[in-house]
């Protein structure tokens, strides 16, 4: 299984978690909340009609972001469906 790229990062004072595959946005007071969320999210999504792959990528700037990492967080989903790479941009 093919983990699902996320990227986190602060805007203001709050935590965002972009989806770069599907062009899923969360945001959170934290970033474990915005990991947790995103997670949650994404199994939601799944979940519709047409499932996940319904939802088209991100736009190109956040694929930019994705080379400008500062760390990683790797983690399963809570129903085990799923692989995320969380990478806490600058």
């Amino acid at each position: 299984m093919t983990a699902l790229r996320v990227i986190l990062f602060e805007a203001d004072d709050l935590w965002l978690a972009q989806g770069l595959d599907h062009d899923i946005c969360v945001q959170a007071t934290t970033k474990g909340e915005a990991m947790s969320l995103f997670d949650l999210t994404t199994e939601l999504e799944d979940g519709e009609e047409g499932g996940i792959e319904r939802i088209p990528c991100a736009p190109k700037y956040f694929f930019d972001r994705w080379e400008n990492w500062a760390t990683i967080h790797n983690r399963q989903s809570f129903k085990d469906e799923m692989t995320y790479e969380f990478r806490v941009v600058l």
